[in-house]
């Protein structure tokens, strides 16, 4: 039972370490790729020069193009202030949400068959998200977006696969 229970944190770091090392590399190393990551980094810019928390403003103004819910503009004006203004800030939590992702896929099937029907799935998914990067089609928005929608997606059906077997 111990042994189980140490290989499953063993796989679960090692993803995480994994997934952490291929998402992370070079996150912000490159510029801007397309305009709605230059949009997205200004409104969280315009968070942090007006301290404005609720309106999203965009050249000074409010931002009415924007129609998204505040919350990735929030968590990428909080990265900047961290780590300052640059592409790495930017770029944080969706590299975030898809570490999270991945780990949650091999969470969830896991729990519905075994430890390897969530490890190649999960793997699949880091393996094509390491071929859409090199292919430069990654997007902060679709990714920032979509990471959160699966994650938020996946939790309440492991939640409840894991009360149904309880």
């Amino acid at each position: 039972m111990k042994k189980n229970l140490l290989i499953e944190y063993g796989i679960i770091i090692l993803l995480l370490l994994i997934s952490a090392g291929v998402i992370f590399n070079n996150l912000g190393s490159s510029n801007f790729f397309d305009w709605d990551e230059s949009r997205h980094g200004e409104n969280s810019l315009e968070i942090l020069k007006t301290n404005d928390w609720i309106v999203l403003k965009y050249g000074g103004q409010p931002d009415f193009y924007n129609v998204k819910p505040p919350l990735g503009a929030w968590l990428i004006a909080f990265s900047f202030s961290i780590f300052g203004v640059d592409e790495f800030a930017l770029r944080f939590w969706s590299a975030i949400f898809g570490v999270g992702t991945i780990l949650l896929v091999y969470l969830f099937g896991s729990e519905i068959e075994n430890k390897c029907m969530g490890l190649y799935p999960a793997i699949s998914l880091l393996i094509g998200y390491y071929i859409n990067r090199l292919q430069q089609h990654f997007k902060i928005e679709k990714a920032k977006f979509m990471g959160a929608f699966l994650i938020l997606m996946i939790i309440p059906f492991f939640s409840i696969l894991t009360l149904t077997q309880s």
